[in-house]
Order: structure tokens, then sequence, then C-alpha cells
């Protein structure tokens, strides 16, 4: 084999049956057309709890008219398993045939489960069972039964990036293990980003969200497969990210900041289709999050610079491309680059911070090791002790 052969590595861009995204627009303007686009005549709302009769959730209903036909605001965070089966249950009661999520991470993953739990009429918790972490990919774009699904339109309020993927994560409550579902058609049909409604969460969390969505970007420039295309949006994400949570915490009352953050949510995850996922520092996070009831967004800043500290050695070319986009050029340390940008975020920075006991980190190496996305990682991860080498610099 000559040298120009070996440079050659098969790839593959996916395009997602994700239709519209659409910037900078109120969402109660918006989404009469995004709703007729979709040819939907019974809309059923999913939301939470923080956000029930607050004028910006009512006005989103109010703009549905007669095509909206009920509200759920059962979602709790990290999604459990119970309030995906209450909330289909109500969206059956309804005839919805579109779901409308409005809020963050665990909102649109609830919204993302129910669709799987509508497609076969499931009433229990054990029947998703099946369904848990199974492979989700399909060998048509749109599969056969395709018509048979019902439809999602997201409308974000943080951060989070959950509206950009067709898998959703719900918490089976018994084993506390965050579990992922997916399949093509648990896609969003179209995510409305309305920089006004980002007003309704309170910034810790939109700080923290938008770390979880750099994080995103910064594994797929350190991931085992990386792509050109994902390498690029990867990269312009984290500039939007880096600069625009810094400019939010200092002015919150700028919505143009806020805009140019979920423009740099949407880069973020763009990678995927090429094929580049996120890594070690994702799977460690749903571990934390469903053990440990560890938010998120903290998972990313109490995380991310331990996991690139270790991260490193298999991915040195790569630190002073981070640093450079995060605004830190001439530096070559991406975790100390991370670190800084968490300090001024005012955000945890160790797992102490976020209450996680000692005594819960074999348990989470363990569960991180069994994650998919570990074997993405740059560096590969071998053992449960290797994990829980970057647990015991996290801590």
């Amino acid at each position: 084999m000559n040298a120009s052969s070996r440079a050659v590595v098969p790839g593959l861009h996916q395009f997602s049956l994700l239709e519209r995204v659409l910037h900078g627009r109120r969402a109660g303007e918006a989404l009469p057309d995004e709703v007729r686009r979709a040819g939907a005549r019974r809309v059923f709302v999913v939301s939470t709890a923080s956000l029930a009769g607050t004028e910006a959730l009512t006005g989103i209903v109010d703009s549905l008219g007669s095509t909206g036909v009920g509200v759920f605001t059962g979602v709790r965070a990290h999604a459990p398993r119970e309030c995906v089966i209450d909330g289909a249950r109500a969206a059956r009661a309804a005839e919805a045939d579109l779901l409308l999520a409005v809020g963050g991470g665990s909102v649109i993953d609830a919204a993302k489960v129910m669709l799987l739990a509508m497609r076969h009429g499931f009433t229990g918790t054990s029947q998703l069972d099946a369904y848990a972490g199974a492979p989700w990919t399909t060998s048509q774009q749109r599969p056969d039964d395709h018509a048979q699904w019902r439809r999602l339109i997201a409308v974000p309020t943080t951060f989070s990036a959950a509206e950009y993927t067709a898998v959703g994560g719900a918490t089976e409550s018994a084993s506390k293990a965050k579990q992922a579902f997916g399949h093509p058609m648990m896609m969003p049909v179209a995510v409305v980003n309305d920089p006004w409604l980002t007003t309704t969460a309170p910034m810790a969390l939109l700080l923290s969200t938008g770390m979880k969505a750099l994080d995103h970007a910064i594994e797929r420039l350190t991931s085992r497969d990386p792509a050109p295309y994902s390498d690029a949006v990867s990269t312009a994400a984290l500039r939007h990210l880096a600069e625009g949570l810094r400019a939010l915490q200092a002015a919150p009352e700028d919505i143009a900041v806020r805009h140019r953050l979920q423009h740099g949510v949407f880069l973020s995850m763009a990678g995927i289709a090429a094929g580049t996922r996120g890594n070690l520092s994702h799977a460690i996070a749903h571990a934390l999050g469903s053990l440990c009831d560890v938010p998120h967004g903290f998972t990313s800043s109490v995380l991310l610079p331990s996991v690139l500290q270790w991260v490193a050695a298999g991915a040195p070319l790569r630190q002073r491309l981070l640093c450079e986009a995060m605004g830190e050029p001439g530096c070559e340390d991406a975790a100390a680059a991370v670190a800084r940008l968490v300090a001024d975020l005012g955000l945890p920075s160790r797992l102490r911070d976020v209450g996680v006991p000692p005594a819960q980190l074999d348990l989470v190496a363990e569960r991180a090791l069994r994650d998919p996305l570990t074997a993405n990682c740059a560096r590969r991860v071998e053992s449960a002790a290797q994990v829980r080498e970057v647990l015991d610099m996290a801590w």
C-alpha cells in the first residue's frame, strides 16, 4: 500500500430527518407556520413544572389556537421513565399527532422517548427495556413504519443541545441508570431557537448547559474518528461558545449574545452528521447524572478538564487547536484553558463540589466503561481503573 492510499479514509455524511432550524424568531410567532408545515392538526405540549403557568409557556400554548389539544408539565430532571410513560399516555388520550417540547434537555429527551412509547402503545415503564441502549440506526433514512410515528418540534430554553439528536435519555428509577433510546423518527422535524425564551432559565443553568454544548464540540475534536466537516463546525462552535458564555455572564440582558450562543449550540452538534460522536466525558456524565443526580451542565464543568488532561496523550496535536478556538492562542494545554473558563463562569470545578461521594466512584467508573460512547475516545479506554484515574483527578 502506498502513502497516498493510506491517507484515504472512508467516511459517510448522514443527513437526519431534522428539516428546519429557525434562529432568532419568537416561538409564538414561528410555531403556527411550523405546525402547518408539519401537517399537524392536534399538537400536544410537553414541558416541566418550572414553566407551568408562566407567561412564556401560556403564550406558546395560546399561539397554537385550536390545534393545541393538551399540555403535560410533568417532566422531571433526567427524564425518569415514569414521566415518559405518563406523558405518552396523556398525549395518546388527546389523540395528538405532533408533540411540542418546550424546555431544557430533560424535557426534549422525555418527548423523544414519548414518541417511542406512543409508537408501540407502551403503558408501563418495563416495556421500554427492550429498546434501552439498543442499536437505533436503520438501513433506510425514512423507515418503512414512518407513517406510524408522531413527530416532534423542539423549542429549547437552555443550551443543552438535546434538540439536535435522534436519541433521548431516560432514567430507570430502580437502578438509577440513564439509558439511551433512539430511532431516526425521534429526531425533531424542526427546532425553533427563540433567544428571548432563554431568559426563563436561571443564569447558572444557562452557563452550565452552555458548558455541556462546549463539551460536545471538544469531544468531537478529541474523537478517535475525527472528520474534516466535524472539525470545521466543532471549531466554530468552540469559538461561539467560549466567547459567548463569558459575554453572557457580563451582559445577561443582551439578547444578541443569547442568539449567538444558540448558533454555537447548533454547530456543536453538527459534527454528528459525519459520524463523529461524544466520548469519555459524556460517558462518565451519563453515569454521574443518574447515580449521583448531578445536572448535565455541571458534569461538564467538573469533568472536562480532567478528561482532557487524561486524553491529551491520545490527541496531542489537538491541544493548540482547542486553545486557539477558545480564544487562547499560544496555549497548548486545553485542560487548563477549559479550567480557566469554568473558573471565569463561577461554575463548580470538582466532583466534591457537586456532592459526589468517593464511595460512588468505582460504580461510576464501571458504568462509564460500559457506555458505548467510551469507545470513541482518542485515547483507548480499556478498564474501569482508567476511568477511575479521571474521576480521582476530578474529585
